[in-house]
Parts: C-alpha cells; sequence; structure tokens
C-alpha cells in the first residue's frame, strides 16, 4: 500500500498529466516517444515547449537513458508504450533518476500484462511518479478515473493544481471496486486473457507475412500493406511504402471470457519515425 501522501485520485490519467503540466516552472520538460500524446498537449497547454526523445525502430524501440538531457528535469514516458507495446525494463526506467528531476511513467496499459512486470507502482523514490488508468483494464473510458503514486513533494503540487470535485461520485466508487482482493483476482484473469489473445493476433500476423513489433500490450504494432485503411492517411515507411497500424485485442471487455474482436486504427496522432519496423521471429 502506499501512504495517504502518495497519492492522488484523478478524472483519469489525462487530468494528471495536466496537473503535472501545471505544477511546476518546468525548465526542460522531455517527452520519450512514441508514447500517447497527452503529455505533450497539457504541457503545450501550459505554456512549456517539451522536448523529444525517440526510440528507434531500428533496435526494437529500446529505451536508451542516456540520450535524455542531463538538464532534462521532467522525463515522460510510456511502459508498456503505446503505440508500440514495447515493455522498457525497469532498470531503464531508474536510470533516468537523478536529483532536480521528476520521472513520470504512464503505466495505464501495465495491469493488462499479467503479472505486471516491471511495475513502479508500489516504488518510492524521490522524483518518480507513476500515472495509472481504469479505463483500459476495467473499461470505463466515460467514468474518468486514474491515479497517480510517487514522490510525496510533488504528488503535493499536483493536489494544489487540482480543482475542488473533479472526481465525480461515480470514478471514486470505480477506483474502490477496483482496489479489492476479489478485483485483483478478476483483473489478473482479464489480463491473461488478453495475453492469450494477442499471442493469437500475432500468429495470425505472421502468417499473413505482416511484420510487426514484439511487445506486451493489448494492442501489435504492424505495417500493413498500403491501402488497408482505405480513407485513411497514409503513414508510409520506407521499406514498401507500409504503413504502421495498432491492431488492437480490445483489452478490458467486459467479460473476461468473451472473445476480443480484433480491430485496426490508424494512429493519426503520434508522431513516429520514417524507418521499418524491426524482423520479427514468428511466435513459436
Amino acid at each position: 500500500g502506499r501512504r495517504a501522501d502518495e497519492i492522488l485520485v484523478t478524472a483519469g490519467a489525462a487530468e494528471a498529466f495536466t496537473l503535472l503540466a501545471r505544477a511546476r516552472p518546468w525548465r526542460r520538460p522531455v517527452v520519450v516517444h512514441p508514447q500517447f500524446t497527452e503529455p505533450d498537449a497539457a504541457l503545450a497547454a501550459a505554456g512549456h515547449r517539451p522536448g523529444h526523445i525517440l526510440c528507434r525502430s531500428a533496435d526494437g524501440f529500446v529505451l536508451h537513458p542516456e540520450d535524455v538531457p542531463a538538464d532534462a528535469d521532467l522525463v515522460v514516458l510510456g511502459n508498456p508504450t503505446n503505440p508500440t507495446g514495447v515493455l522498457h525494463p525497469e532498470h531503464r526506467i531508474r536510470a533516468l533518476l537523478r536529483p532536480g528531476r521528476v520521472v513520470v511513467v504512464d503505466e495505464a496499459f501495465l495491469d493488462l500484462v499479467p503479472g505486471e512486470p516491471g511495475s513502479l507502482v508500489a516504488t518510492s523514490l524521490p522524483g518518480l511518479l507513476v500515472v495509472r488508468s481504469l479505463t483500459k483494464l476495467w473499461a470505463l473510458p466515460g467514468v474518468r478515473a486514474g491515479y497517480v503514486t510517487g514522490d510525496p513533494a510533488v504528488i503535493a503540487d499536483l493536489r494544489a493544481q487540482q480543482p475542488p470535485w473533479s472526481v465525480s461520485a461515480a470514478a471514486t466508487a470505480a477506483v474502490l471496486a477496483t482496489s479489492t482482493e476479489r478485483a485483483r483476482a478478476d483483473g489478473e484473469e482479464r489480463s491473461r486473457a488478453v495475453a492469450r489473445e494477442r499471442e493469437v493476433l500475432a500468429r495470425g500476423l505472421d502468417d499473413l507475412g505482416i511484420p510487426h513489433v514484439p511487445g506486451v500490450g493489448a494492442f501489435v504494432l504492424a505495417a500493413v500493406p498500403p491501402g488497408t485503411h482505405g480513407g485513411c492517411a497514409p503513414w508510409a515507411w520506407p521499406s514498401g511504402g507500409a504503413t504502421p497500424s495498432r491492431v488492437s485485442t480490445t483489452a478490458g471487455c467486459a467479460s473476461p471470457s468473451a472473445r476480443p474482436r480484433c480491430a485496426s486504427s490508424c494512429s493519426r496522432r503520434s508522431p513516429g519515425p520514417s524507418t521499418p519496423l524491426p524482423p520479427h521471429s514468428p511466435t513459436p
């Protein structure tokens, strides 16, 4: 568990990023991409100009802590990353921590990974924050429920920016309901079901000869042939003009026993590298 001063319930992860952007006069905020674009939008709306570190497809979107500028006082990254599904090892994230810097890890999709490997949600370290959302695992996007854990001093700065009554009664009830032992067991069952469906999806892409990124997320980033999306704006990569697409296992379905559907979506909002996907070894 965490102390009361180490956790803040928010109106979804999006509010957490807004509070973070307004919490301090950040001198050099950096967002690691590929990543959910809300941190960038929130920082820009608060008057900041975030820098970007791009994980490269050539080496499997690996996080290189040494690429982050030494004077960055705020670093935001996802784990696992959206839309690649890549899970960064805990030691690489810890390597980002240093005096005078806040590191924010967006773990919105990590509870969909069985066992939540590498999670820092229960870790107390100076300058570390972890953002979580109930949206994915529990299929509650309209409820707007999430939370932040971490350094009490930074949590206090976020709390000072939060408007009164921003978290609804429904969201509060959802947070309480998903914090029970029964909910934890149900959540683990859901995550195992999603992992099985992800393997089915990956094997299907292998059978079709479609390159994709090995990952652990509730989705797969694949390079599909041109025209697959019809009217979807192209996002051409040099290797054959393939279009990257996040193919989802529809995580957080209402019933863990229900077979998730497969759906592809065009990532119009996320900037990405114009380099080919790394080679993928077919799932055995």
